[in-house]
């Protein structure tokens, strides 16, 4: 939102761009509050793995992190723009991006601790069959 409201240079669309932001550092904040609860529900499944486990904290605490980061420039950038007419947000667009893709990240390896079937290398997954792959002629 905030690469576009800058591409049209509509300093409206930049402030509530700016409000979703920190929207989402408030959320990353409480998402990140039920990790505990969610690993306690999942430990004792068929199929944990506890590498996995470490692999999404340590994904969700870097992106919570910049995430934050992003969100708090995102609410100064906010105030800032009540008073001043030009804006230069670019810099704060450029750590949402890097805080969306921490976000994927952690989606990504939190994904693989559920479903086996994207994990890379997994011996528990099985393979599908095929069947009539060969010409019946």
């Amino acid at each position: 939102m905030l690469l576009l409201a800058l591409m049209r240079r509509q300093q409206k669309f930049a402030q509530t761009s700016l409000l979703v932001m920190v929207a989402a550092g408030l959320s990353g904040i409480l998402a990140n509050s039920t990790g505990e609860g969610a690993e306690e529900a999942v430990e004792n499944l068929p199929g944990f793995s506890g590498s996995l486990i470490h692999q999404h904290e340590d994904a969700a605490y870097i992106g919570m992190i910049v995430l934050m980061i992003a969100g708090g420039l995102a609410l100064l950038a906010w105030l800032w723009l009540q008073r001043a007419k030009g804006y230069r947000l670019l810099p704060i667009a450029i750590v949402t991006i890097a805080a969306s893709g921490g976000m994927m990240r952690t989606g990504y390896s939190g994904g693989q601790i559920r479903h086996s079937e994207i994990r890379k290398n997994d011996p528990t997954v099985q393979q599908p069959v095929r069947v009539g792959t060969e010409d019946d002629d």
